[in-house]
């Protein structure tokens, strides 16, 4: 009876490692299409935006905005590059239909101290810019509930301090008609660029792989002491 309930708890065990590693498999393949995906908006032909009424997923495509910055510039908080503190710069760009695009500019130093407020200001002219859509930036978690998730703090006339964007709740910082809910990343070359240092996503499936090959490991690493133990008994009780 005990050898028995052995053997179903073996291969229970191994059942359960077996499918965890088939699942990581599946996140991979998941990932692998998505990154597909990225690769392929991402490397299409450049858009030309002087109106935000194109019926497209504009999330990861090249783009060539026509439009003039505005006098609105959202410091977005506790942005760090090479170990210094500062803020990521996104401005809204109006186009000519008056839609707007929050454009981030990159990064500026805020010299280690919160009273600073660094200059960010952009000639408001008409321009071509070019760069991609992509979503707002990941920032940390957030502590505050309800409205307070959006905390703004005015710094002067054109400047404010934000702790996230949410292009969708930001339409008041812009002239415009309304922000369209991806972030236009500039490139470093363009008219208004700071200090921008970007990294394109990978895909990322290369860690579920590993989480694969770990549970498959311990799956048959389980199975090689399950059936040398139920040999072995066999052997000493003949």
């Amino acid at each position: 009876m005990r050898r028995i309930l052995l053997v179903v708890l073996f291969s229970l065990s191994i059942g359960l490692l077996s499918i965890l590693g088939f699942w990581q498999l599946d996140r991979a393949e998941q990932k692998r299409e998505r990154y597909g995906n990225f690769l392929e908006k991402h490397q299409s032909s450049e858009l030309r935006l002087e109106n935000g009424a194109l019926q497209v997923d504009l999330k990861w495509r090249k783009a060539v905005l026509v439009g003039s910055y505005e006098d609105k510039n959202l410091l977005l908080d506790n942005r760090v590059y090479m170990k210094q503190s500062g803020y990521e710069v996104l401005t809204p760009f109006k186009l000519h239909d008056g839609h707007a695009v929050l454009v981030n500019r990159g990064w500026v130093s805020n010299r280690g101290s919160r009273d600073f407020v660094p200059s960010v200001s952009v000639q408001s002219k008409r321009l071509e810019i070019k760069g991609y859509f992509g979503p707002p930036p990941v920032v940390g978690v957030s502590f505050f509930g309800g409205d307070k998730t959006d905390l703004k703090e005015k710094l002067g006339d054109s400047a404010i301090r934000v702790q996230r964007v949410d292009p969708s709740t930001l339409g008041n910082v812009s002239k415009g008609k309304v922000l369209l809910k991806d972030v236009f990343y500039l490139e470093g070359s363009q008219v208004g660029a700071l200090k921008v240092d970007r990294k394109l996503p990978g895909s990322g499936s290369e860690k579920h792989e590993a989480y694969a090959t770990q549970w498959f490991s311990m799956a048959a690493i389980l199975a090689f002491i399950g059936l040398w133990n139920l040999f072995r008994k066999k052997s000493l009780d003949e």
